[in-house]
């Protein structure tokens, strides 16, 4: 029998993950891909957005993604939304984030699903038609379709959880976390009878300010089990914030929180 000494596993490992990374990735990027060409009006920006995601995931079901927009606007334009999609997942769509009002800032945080090695593609859009682009690849090593054992395909949504920081300035970014519990279930999963589980998914995550809605979360069965969302606003005043998420079956859960600015 052949004997490997131990010190040299290191070394061929590192050699091997370089060469996988290095391999062309064979899925389309925003110019190919129909889903994305579909919500492109123009020649979108390729500076301004920036998508920030793991160059290598070893769980496909929750990959931390990160986007912000550090674009210009032109003087009464504001950005409307940030759409997120997945050249290799069975559906296109990941999340959306909408801004409904000027006090949501376009920096967020989330965690997604990647069913395989793949481009995710990040498309921003203006009031005024303007939009930027940006995309990355993640090579995945187990597929985001899989959940974990000790999720419940048939659990509804529960456990809302806020977190905001100890002291809130006036005119400094907020930033809010948000989780919920629930499994996301995607429809395209079989149980133990070769049947499909019925699909699953919370719709979306609505954040208002005084009764006004300034931002909107839409999920997809690209988005995480147990939606995550972190964001950030900018006020000048004192508010009572209410996050509503809603799922497929129209049944909603609600949580407030006091924004007391000093």
């Amino acid at each position: 029998m052949i004997q490997i000494h131990t010190r040299f596993l290191l070394p061929l490992a590192a050699l091997l993950l370089a060469f996988l990374i290095s391999l062309p990735l064979q899925a389309a990027s925003w110019q190919q891909f129909a889903p994305v060409q579909a919500q492109i009006k123009g020649t979108p920006a390729s500076e301004g957005l920036q998508l920030e995601l793991p160059l290598v995931s070893e769980d496909g079901s929750a990959v931390p993604l990160s986007v912000r927009f550090t674009g210009s606007l032109a003087e009464g334009d504001q950005l409307e939304s940030i759409r997120i999609f997945a050249t290799a997942n069975p559906n296109a769509e990941i999340i959306d984030f909408i801004f409904h009002d000027a006090r949501s800032l376009a920096d967020l945080s989330t965690r997604v699903r990647l069913n395989e090695t793949q481009n995710v593609i990040a498309l921003a859009t203006s009031r005024n038609g303007r939009q930027w682009v940006a995309e990355r690849e993640v090579r995945v090593t187990v597929s985001g379709c899989l959940m974990r054992s000790d999720e419940q395909a048939d659990a509804g949504m529960q456990n809302p959880r806020i977190a905001l920081p100890r002291r809130l300035q006036a005119g400094q970014p907020i930033e809010i976390r948000t989780l919920i519990s629930h499994p996301m279930e995607t429809g395209l999963r079989k149980a133990a009878d070769g049947k499909l589980l019925p699909q699953n998914l919370i719709h979306n995550m609505v954040l208002e300010l005084d009764q006004q809605p300034v931002f909107e979360a839409r999920f997809y069965t690209g988005t995480s089990a147990n939606p995550y969302v972190r964001l950030h606003l900018k006020t000048d005043q004192n508010a009572m914030a209410r996050f509503r998420w809603t799922d497929q079956q129209k049944q909603q859960l609600e949580e407030a929180r006091e924004i007391s600015l000093r």
